[in-house]
């Protein structure tokens, strides 16, 4: 599945990739440069700050992921599909607050 984060004119802002391959659960998250830097510009002082933040923490999304499975926290369930539907459940929390607050919206690409 995949997760976009659009501004109001439907552009794509950034996105996170979820997917099963071979039993193993992956993640990719991408931020996209010019899109991210219109609606930066369109901020204003502290807003601006907290934005670049927790569009970082999108960008590391693929790294969080990647420390959960390194540290086992996402093994211990011994199911694929639950993996899947947790990593999912997170991202979309995430994202849901990150839109909400910056009046952004999500929009889901199912693979």
């Amino acid at each position: 599945m995949i997760l976009y984060i659009r501004d109001t004119d439907n552009n794509n802002i950034a996105d996170v990739e979820i997917w099963v391959e071979r039993k193993n659960v992956s993640l990719i998250s991408r931020v996209f440069v010019e899109r991210y830097s219109k609606v930066l510009i369109s901020l204003f002082g502290q807003e601006q700050m907290s934005f670049i933040d927790e569009m970082t923490s999108v960008q590391d999304l693929s790294s969080w992921f990647w420390d959960q499975q390194e540290q086992g926290k996402l093994r211990a369930i011994g199911d694929t599909e639950e993996q899947y539907k947790e990593v999912l459940r997170y991202t979309r929390r995430k994202l849901k607050r990150l839109t909400e607050k910056y009046n952004l919206k999500i929009q889901k690409d199912k693979n």
